[in-house]
């Protein structure tokens, strides 16, 4: 009688569990191709840095960030300007499906002139913290930059 009501009491507490799919699928990964993602680094000399965001905004990259650096060597190790210590770093998140187009359009702006110069490279992220972290960094949340008056 006692283990009866102790067994009523906890299955009003601790309700039944129903259903339950494993932590490994969800519903959001049976209806959406998931991509593998990429953490893209660029580094460019100073003042090239809005470039390489508009070719990521136009690429619909929902994030990128951009940081001013300095490199390791000084002017006077190159001859005369032909190096800048000054650079731009700029960071971003791409999915594979985007990378290839990316890719491209960053060695397209390498061409342009010596100035225009720079080096790019990829991350793979292994893990994501949830789904609408995953729908913010592809083009399920992409949203353009908006301009303010």
């Amino acid at each position: 009688m006692v283990k009866q009501k102790i067994s009523d009491i906890r299955n009003k507490i601790i309700p039944k569990r129903r259903n339950i799919k494993s932590k490994t699928s969800s519903n959001f990964e049976d209806s959406n191709k998931i991509t593998k993602l990429f953490l893209l680094i660029v580094i460019v000399n100073k003042g090239q840095g809005e470039a390489i965001q508009n070719i990521l905004s136009k690429n619909k990259v929902s994030a990128s960030f951009a940081f001013h650096g300095v490199g390791t060597a000084s002017k006077e190790t190159y001859l005369n300007d032909l190096f800048e210590d000054k650079k731009t770093i700029v960071m971003g998140i791409i999915s594979q499906d985007d990378y290839d187009k990316v890719k491209n359009d960053l060695i397209d702006r390498f061409k342009i002139s010596r100035y225009a110069k720079g080096i790019f490279f990829t991350i793979d992220l292994s893990s994501m913290a949830g789904v609408s972290l995953y729908k913010y960094f592809t083009k399920m949340g992409f949203m353009k930059e908006k301009e303010f008056d």
